[in-house]
C-alpha cells in the first residue's frame, strides 16, 4: 500500500485554527505523526489514498473546512528493501 507524508502550514492562524484543521485532517483519514504546539507546521501520514491527487484534494478539503488559507507539501514514500544477494 502506497503511503505519503504530508507537511502542512496554516498561515494566518491561531492555535484553534491548528485544532480544527487537525481534526478535519483527522476526517480525511490523515494520521498525525507529529504535533509540536509550538511549530506552525504540521506533519501527517495517509496509506488510504491511492494517488497523489487523491492525497491534495482531501488536504484541500480540510484547509477549506478549516477556513485558512494553506501550503502544503506531499511526498510519496518509498519502501527501501534488501536485495537478494
Amino acid at each position: 500500500m502506497k503511503t505519503f507524508i504530508i507537511r502542512a502550514q496554516l498561515h494566518e492562524a491561531a492555535p484553534r485554527d491548528y485544532k480544527v484543521f487537525n481534526t478535519e485532517m483527522k476526517k480525511e483519514a490523515f494520521v498525525p505523526i507529529k504535533e509540536n504546539g509550538q511549530s506552525d507546521r504540521l506533519v501527517y501520514e495517509c496509506h488510504d489514498r491511492n494517488s497523489i491527487n487523491d492525497v491534495i484534494n482531501g488536504v484541500l478539503h480540510a484547509g477549506a473546512r478549516a477556513g485558512k488559507k494553506i501550503s502544503f507539501t506531499v511526498m510519496k514514500s518509498k519502501a527501501i528493501g534488501k536485495q537478494a544477494v
